[in-house]
């Protein structure tokens, strides 16, 4: 479902990565140095990503508190930008 949703939001087939239902804690979709630079901003201006997909790779165990940390982080970075 998840494929058909992207695929009629126009992404392209290639971008999509899909590894089944085996893994819970996806991550590495956009990693850091990749995708998002170092303050977790993307190529486009002012769109940043705060979610396991900046992670290398997926934890494969519960990586909330990372998220939480990268969130707070950029959360801090942002509030001083205004």
């Amino acid at each position: 479902m998840a494929i058909e949703i992207l695929a009629k939001a126009g992404v392209d087939h290639r971008h999509i990565k899909f590894k089944g239902p085996d893994g819970a804690h996806p991550g590495g979709t956009a990693a850091i140095g990749e995708v998002v630079d170092h303050n977790l901003e993307t190529e486009i201006k002012n769109l940043f990503i705060a979610d396991a997909s900046v992670l290398a790779a997926a934890p494969g165990l519960p990586p909330m508190l990372t998220i939480m940390t990268l969130f707070r982080q950029l959360a801090k970075r942002l509030t001083r930008l205004m």
